[in-house]
């Protein structure tokens, strides 16, 4: 998938898609983008959709819930705080 910034700036990204939200992982500091949120364009698989994004900072059982499809093979022995830092991105009707 590729992301574009408010900025216009794009970033490529691993991301799993569930009905209206699109979820990534931010392993740098670029999630503070979206904190405490913005609006997106994404292009993934050659459809470009928008969507409201904000960095999921403070709900460590929903990161670990998605994390364990987003990224299920993460060892068991990597702490939390090296994981990454969950953005969920609110798929939006307009194109």
């Amino acid at each position: 998938m590729l992301i574009t910034f408010p900025d216009g700036t794009h970033l490529p990204v691993n991301y799993l898609r569930e009905t209206d939200k699109v979820y990534v992982t931010s392993d740098f500091g670029w999630w503070k983008r979206f904190d405490p949120g913005a609006n997106v364009t994404l292009l993934i698989k050659g459809e470009t959709l928008n969507g409201y994004a904000h960095a999921i900072t403070n709900d460590p059982a929903y990161t670990k819930d998605v994390f364990a499809r987003l990224r299920p093979t993460v060892p068991d022995w990597l702490p939390d705080r090296l994981q990454g830092v969950l953005v969920v991105i609110e798929l939006s009707d307009e194109t």
